[in-house]
């Protein structure tokens, strides 16, 4: 997988939050080897003074041949005051994303055996 590309609306860049977000998007190869791109954003789209800032994570895969966009944006009254926090909960969601869609693609390609031969049926009649 390339390196990740990270970007930060509305807050100061942090090496801590890029530190996390890397080693999550390394575990994302786990569930997903075929991974070729991660691009995530932190956002701090409003200011509250009362309330303290939310933070909005939204993130970007690539494989070939398809772009997956998972955005962690709950409700304003769900979003996440901790960034750290919010990382991980969009982090969870994709991780349960590409868990759900390879549980689902390992079932559409799941090919039953062909036809069992009987061998009651074979031994008998060679009897």
């Amino acid at each position: 997988m390339e390196p990740v590309q990270i970007s930060f609306h509305g807050l100061e860049p942090s090496e801590a939050l890029t530190e996390l977000v890397e080693k999550r998007a390394q575990k994302l190869v786990r569930f997903n080897d075929r991974l070729i791109r991660c691009r995530v954003a932190i956002e701090a789209p409003h200011h509250h003074h009362q309330h303290g800032n939310h933070y909005r994570v939204r993130i970007e895969l690539t494989v070939p041949g398809d772009e997956v966009i998972v955005s962690h944006a709950p409700p304003a009254r769900l979003l996440d005051e901790d960034a750290y926090r919010a990382i991980n909960h969009a982090f969870d969601s994709v991780r349960r994303q590409l868990t759900e869609d390879g549980d689902r693609r390992r079932k559409n390609t799941f090919r039953s055996p062909g036809p069992r031969s009987d061998r009651r049926a074979r031994t008998s009649a060679g009897s």
